[in-house]
């Protein structure tokens, strides 16, 4: 004769499994809404970013970006300055390096212009966006020196 607990053997393993289960769900809650786990919360705040996010002018491949006040050496030998924008109008000091490296060439370049393209140096520009900081050109064309 076979006893009776071995008949019901799968459905207490699985009652036990659920008691279980709702045993550890409070557990969790419990943990996770105690005071302790407020002050691990309220230590994080001192805590500073580790790397801060700044811009700034660059040349990458096809694409030019100038911050306001910085400087940058394009592929054509000229270093661009982007000035802001006053009336409308784009500011750039152009520097070509091979003729003047300290004479600045200021160039006001209206929105609509920029969009369509233009020339500066060697090199052909045409506007991606641009911003009271922040100025975008995308490379169109480079001429040959010769």
């Amino acid at each position: 004769m076979t006893p009776l607990t071995s008949k019901y053997k799968p459905f207490s393993m699985l009652l036990i499994f659920f008691f279980f289960l709702i045993a550890a769900s409070f557990v969790l809650t419990h943990y996770s809404s105690s005071t302790g786990m407020d002050d691990r919360l309220q230590r994080t705040s001192y805590r500073r970013p580790r790397t801060s996010f700044t811009l700034h002018s660059s040349v990458l491949k096809d694409r030019v970006i100038l911050v306001k006040g910085e400087s940058v050496v394009t592929t054509n030998r000229c270093r661009l300055v982007f000035k802001g924008i006053e009336d409308d109008k784009i500011r750039l000091d152009l520097y070509l390096l091979e003729l003047d490296p300290e004479s600045a060439y200021v160039q006001n370049i209206s929105k609509a212009t920029a969009k369509e393209g233009f020339r500066m140096g060697n090199s052909e520009y045409q506007l991606i966006s641009v911003n009271r900081k922040i100025l975008k050109l995308k490379i169109s064309r480079h001429y040959s020196t010769n």
